[in-house]
Parts: C-alpha cells; sequence; structure tokens
C-alpha cells in the first residue's frame, strides 16, 4: 500500500475533547500507539501462540457422538483433560448438538470439516453461547477451536429469527485462536463472534492476544453480523465473510451499556486491533466503526471488500448524548489501510437512520430503496449501495465532540476499484451531506426514524419521556425491554393524528426497577419505528 493515498479526516473538535483523548491514550500503560506495521506483513504468533502440538498422546481424544444432546459429554471431556494439565479433543465428522460449552485453560478442539454443530438451547437463558471462551470468574487461555481443514459448519437454521444467540462468546481470555467456521444463520441477534469483558475478583477484563480467521456467515440480521469487538487489545481478524447479512467487522466499543453500566468505562475499551481481507457481499458494512463513550486505541484494517453492501466502511460518530460524561473516539493514528473493491448492488441492508444519506434519485424509487422492512429485521430496509465510506463521524461544515478523525485512503484511490455507482454517489459520505426528504411521497418513509426520542438518555430521575412525530395516524404501542430481551412493559397507547406527540411516564410506571440499560420500542399500525438504548443510572 502507497501511504501517499491516505487522507486524514481533521474533524473539527474541542480542544478539551482532544486533550481527554491525548490524556487517555497516553495513559495506555504497555499498549502500542500506533500502527508500525501492515495487517498484512504481522505475523499470526504476534496474536497466538500454538501449543497443541506439546499435548501429550494420553490427553489427546476423540469425541463420541451419541443421539441427542452432547454438551455434556464434551464439556465433562474438557473439565477433565484441564485438570489434568491440557488436552486435545478430536470431533469427527457428524452432526451435533451443543450449548453453552466452557473453554477451559489448556484445551484445543480440533472439529472435521463434514462435522455440523446445532445449537442446544437451555431453558431459561436469556442469551444462549455455543462455545465461551472466558466467563465469570474464570480466564481461559492457551485454548482454540478450529476445523482440521477448511471449514466445520455451525448451522442456526432451526432456529426462530431474533433468537438471541452468539456461537463463539469471547471475554476474559488470552492466547487464543478460533478459525475455519461456516456460520449458516438466521437473522439471530448477536454477532457470530463476540468480544467483550467479564468479572473475576470483582475486577472486569477482556480478551487479549487473539487469532480469529476464516469465518463466514451467511444471512445474518442487520445489526449484527460475523464480528463484534467491544472489549480487547492485541486481536487479529483474518479472512472474515458475510454474505447477506449485517457487518462484517464490527469495532463498536458499546460493553458499558450492553453490560448494563456494570463494566468500568476505562476497561471497555479497544486497543490493537488488526483486520485483513474484510469482505461483505449484500449486508450492511464489511467494516463498522463506532465509539459510544471509549477513549479507544487504535485498529488498522487493511484488504477491505463490499459487493452490494449499504457501504464498504461505515464510521459513526460516538454514540452518546451532547452532553455525555465521556464522549467516545479512537486514537487519530487508526487507518483503513485500503479498500480493494467496491460494487454497487440493490440488496444492501440499510437502516432507516441512513436513509437521508440515501440520494434521492434512489430514495424515491420504491423498486430499489423498499418501503417495508425486511422481514424480522425491523428498521432495516432491502435497498442500494450508499456510498464505498459512509463517513458520519466527520463534517465539512458542522462541530460536533462526537466526530473524531482517523486515516482513510483518498478519493482517487477509492475511486479507481468502485464499480457501478450512479454518477450522483459520492465517494466518502459525511454527516453534512445528509438530505432530510426528497420532493416526491412515493419513497421509503425516510424521517420516522430520526422522529422518535426517548429524553433524558442516561435516565437519572424518575421519569422518561417519549416523543414521537408521525407523519400519518397511527396506532401507537410501547413496549420496553431489559438488556436480556424480556418484556417488561407493554401498554396500547392508542390513535394519534399525524404530528407531535409527548408521553411522559414515571420508571415505576414502566417497570423499570433496577439501573441498567433497557430497550424501548415504540410502533405505529404495527410497524416498528424505534428501538432506543436507554441507560437507567439510579
Amino acid at each position: 500500500m502507497n501511504f501517499k493515498n491516505f487522507t486524514k479526516r481533521t474533524s473539527v473538535r474541542t480542544s478539551l475533547v482532544l486533550l481527554i483523548t491525548t490524556l487517555n491514550l497516553a495513559s495506555m500503560a504497555g499498549q502500542s500507539n500506533q500502527p508500525t506495521k501492515l495487517p498484512s506483513q504481522r505475523a499470526e504468533s504476534e496474536f497466538f501462540t500454538d501449543n497443541s502440538g506439546s499435548v501429550p498422546a494420553a490427553r489427546k481424544k476423540t469425541l463420541t457422538n451419541s443421539s441427542g444432546d452432547d454438551s455434556a459429554t464434551l464439556q465433562n471431556l474438557i473439565n477433565t483433560l484441564s485438570q489434568q494439565g491440557s488436552g486435545l479433543i478430536t470431533i469427527p465428522a457428524g452432526t451435533w448438538q451443543f450449548g453453552e460449552i466452557e473453554m477451559k485453560s489448556n484445551i484445543h478442539l480440533f472439529i472435521h470439516p463434514d462435522a455440523i454443530i446445532k445449537p442446544t438451547l437451555t431453558a431459561g437463558l436469556p442469551n444462549y453461547s455455543i462455545f465461551r471462551i472466558g466467563y465469570t470468574n474464570t480466564k481461559s487461555t492457551n485454548v482454540s477451536i478450529r476445523a482440521i481443514s477448511g471449514a466445520f459448519t455451525i448451522d442456526l437454521t432451526g432456529l426462530a429469527p431474533e433468537t438471541r444467540i452468539t456461537p463463539f462468546n469471547v471475554k476474559e481470555a488470552e492466547n487464543f485462536m478460533v478459525a475455519g467456521c461456516k456460520v449458516k444463520d438466521r437473522q439471530t441477534i448477536h454477532a457470530t463472534l463476540n468480544c467483550s469483558a467479564s468479572e473475576r475478583a470483582g475486577i472486569w477484563r477482556g480478551p487479549k492476544n487473539g487469532l480469529i480467521k476464516n469465518i463466514t456467515v451467511q444471512n445474518a440480521h442487520g445489526g449484527y453480523g460475523a464480528i463484534q469487538v467491544r472489549t480487547g487489545e492485541n486481536l487479529f481478524f483474518k479472512n472474515i465473510n458475510s454474505l447477506s447479512g449485517g457487518a462484517t467487522l464490527r469495532i463498536e466499543t458499546d460493553d458499558v451499556s450492553a453490560s448494563g453500566g456494570r463494566i468500568p468505562q476505562t476497561t471497555a475499551i479497544v486497543n490493537d486491533i488488526s483486520g485483513y481481507n474484510i469482505r461483505c457481499k449484500d449486508g450492511n458494512a464489511a467494516v463498522m466503526i463506532q465509539p459510544w463513550g471509549a477513549k479507544n486505541g487504535w485498529f488498522d484494517v487493511e484488504k477491505i471488500e463490499a459487493i452490494g453492501c449499504m457501504a464498504a466502511v461505515r464510521i459513526d460518530k460516538a454514540y452518546v448524548e451532547l452532553n455525555a460524561p465521556s464522549i467516545g473516539t479512537f486514537s487519530n493514528k487508526s487507518r483503513i489501510t485500503d479498500i480493494t473493491k467496491v460494487t454497487y448492488g440493490v440488496n444492501a441492508q440499510v437502516k432507516q437512520g441512513v436513509f437521508p444519506w440515501v440520494p434521492c434519485t434512489l430514495r424515491t424509487n420504491s423498486s430499489i430503496l423498499k418501503p417495508n422492512p425486511i422481514p424480522n429485521m425491523e428498521t432495516y430496509h432491502q435497498g442500494p449501495s450508499i456510498a464505498p465510506i459512509l463517513y458520519r463521524a466527520s463534517s465539512a461544515t458542522a462541530n460536533d465532540p462526537r466526530f473524531y478523525s482517523i486515516n482513510i485512503p483518498t478519493e482517487n484511490a477509492i475511486r479507481s476499484v468502485t464499480t457501478g455507482f450512479p454518477n450522483n454517489s459520492l465517494i466518502i459520505s459525511r454527516e453534512n451531506n445528509q438530505v432530510g426528504s426528497c420532493p416526491s411521497s412515493n419513497q421509503a418513509n425516510t424521517t420516522v426514524e430520526e422522529e422518535v426520542n426517548v429524553y433524558p438518555n442516561p435516565v437519572s430521575g424518575n421519569t422518561v419521556t417519549i416523543s414521537v412525530k408521525l407523519k400519518n395516524t397511527g396506532n401507537l404501542n410501547l413496549r420496553v425491554f431489559d438488556f436480556n430481551g424480556t418484556v417488561v412493559y407493554t401498554n396500547q397507547i392508542g390513535e394519534y393524528n399525524a404530528g407531535a406527540h409527548e408521553f411522559t411516564y414515571s420508571k415505576q410506571a414502566l417497570n423499570i426497577k433496577e439501573k441498567g440499560m433497557y430497550i424501548v420500542e415504540i410502533s405505529s399500525n404495527s410497524n416498528i419505528l424505534k428501538k432506543h438504548k436507554v441507560l437507567v443510572q439510579d
């Protein structure tokens, strides 16, 4: 890559935000404060030291397949071998049923490429995992889950859409690898692989020193996809593909919110994140970046490809209020090293919130931007590619402390690998390029999502106000979920005319009994207008 093709977006920010960012990055003791070589130049051994070859022959076992749930058989073998010091377990070809498998230290799973893993859902759990690498009160070290060759299969197609499941849930782990897996999804909630923090002895820690490679997911939910990194350090994501669903590599540091405010913001950060050969087809984005309240270190992603996706790279501003106590950012040494291919298409997953960035000639054509959401995806519509880079964390005309600057390729460099986009499409579309409404009524609902608000957020008092601006008369319905997805409150608000309306509730009326993260959902005529994440602080 020729580094003269980089351009640095110098978004206007206050000196206070710059100072806070500088101080935070300086405090990351022992961490590299910038990439020193390209992801393609980094050795896998910088992230994972493979000690599976040192496992004694006596502790190399082959799992026996039986009818029904195989979880207990595998877990018992993992526990026994871990207590003995280490183990290598081969999982042969066949169909297996696993759920909530806890990977203990010094255990390696070698899975046959013709093995098919289906999830076992334990009754009563709000969120399911198939494999857990690091979890509450346990750190997992020197572990791997890998295909013997090619890729084994995880089959989620028997689940209901929007089931809350994570095939690989990685928390406090060190020196780990997940490699060689094809996931057949059914628009479930959560990414194929999640990196976040867990608590041990009162201290929260996330994963570090990990290699994740050769992962493909098909038919993922638009709001999720292949990978989500909430917390982590020195992680390498290599050869990751998302086909017809979501974001391929999502570096979205929302662990404080995802934990209901339990994880300290100083812990819930990322640094030294490398990505190579990240591909998206007919989904949302190959790479998605958003910091929430986290003052993050750097990331570096090279060789990005998007075919028919909403964008190749989506760079979102910090998802916090303007007066939030912590406004997130990424190190300005972060970089999108290069984009190798961007092809326009009309089967992308386009969220209602980015409709204003869809060119009006496309937005007003209901055969291109579909007026109704994709089934089971609420606010995502089938629609066109918007731009190679949707950079909502920058503006040529406005100042917002939630903006931040990273290094991206020049427009000329991106243009040279872009094909099929309409003439009026931008190469880099920024915050100031949005158009609120188009001169036609024959278009998808472009403004409803922006016209539903919940405040104050975070909630520190006793009341919550929901404002809704309707374009047409609608029967409004309100539901409140806790962060585990359980409905804690539902109310048929009633029929309201087009226009602005406000509804104020006490926390008690909404059945909000403790602090944490909640989801407030407003629908009109059975169509979901918005799901708001609301943090209740006391």
